[in-house]
Parts: structure tokens; sequence; C-alpha cells
């Protein structure tokens, strides 16, 4: 790899991270946009109400609708629409995906670096390998004859 490729990788590198620190600094350090913002929307009535709905709704209340809930005993809608029965409901499913994700990462890994390992070892570049340039050809006399 020459000189320009090198120098081309670190800007391509250098420009990334500095397009990261950016979107970091907006959205992770710099809060005032934020709050403007919500402070703004949370003037409105319903989008007061719609948060306060979402942050306390029971999916499987709506999910059933209330002509389910009305039919069932007292008992049991209660137990379904109450604060313990869907969070215990994602609870098993969810570890199980995390623990499903983890274990792809960490093979993903180890064949990563078994795959590494086993290309061998570090290739350093070298002028020297370089094939030498081709010599370039001398011009044949012509020797026609000439006729008079």
């Amino acid at each position: 790899m020459g000189k320009s490729a090198v120098a081309l990788v670190i800007a391509v590198l250098a420009g990334v991270l500095a397009i990261f620190a950016i979107w970091a600094n907006q959205q992770l350090l710099d809060t005032g946009s934020w709050s403007s913002v919500s402070r703004e929307l949370l003037k409105s009535k319903e989008v007061r109400h719609r948060v306060a709905a979402f942050l306390g709704e029971n999916p499987v209340e709506h999910l059933l609708g209330p002509h389910v809930l009305h039919n069932l005993p007292h008992a049991q809608a209660a137990a379904l629409t109450g604060r313990s029965f869907f969070p215990q409901l994602m609870t098993g499913p969810f570890a199980d995906a995390l623990g499903a994700a983890f274990t792809f990462a960490a093979i993903a890994c180890a064949v990563a670096a078994a795959a590494s390992w086993l290309r061998g070892g570090k290739y350093h570049y070298s002028d020297a390998d370089e094939p030498a340039p081709p010599r370039p050809r001398q011009a044949r006399p012509t020797t026609s004859p000439v006729h008079r």
C-alpha cells in the first residue's frame, strides 16, 4: 500500500471520528436543544395526554379490548391489566433473545479470530517485493531497400 493510500485511510478515519464526535456532542452532551423542543411539545394538552397514556399504558388492555375484558371474571381482568403481568410475560423471551444475541456475537468473534490466526503471519510490505518495471523496447532499425 502506497503512502497516498495510507494518507487516504487516515483521512477517512479522522473524518468518521470527527462526525461521530459532533453527533455525540449534539445528541448526548448538549441537552439544550432537547429541552427546548420538549418544552414546546409539552405545551400542547394533547401531547401531554398521549405521553401520560403511553407511560401508564398497559398493552394487554389495548390488545384484548374492552369487550373481552368485560366478559372475563374481575380477578382475571385485574391480573391481565395489572402492573406485573406484562413485564413478567416479556422478561423470559427478552432474556432468551439477549442470550442468543450475545452467544452469536461470541461465536462470530471466535470464528473471526480463528480465521485471522489461520491466515498466517503478518505481511510486511517492502519495495523489494515489487517486480521490476518492464524495460522500454528499443526501436528496430527498418531496413527497407531503397530502389531508385
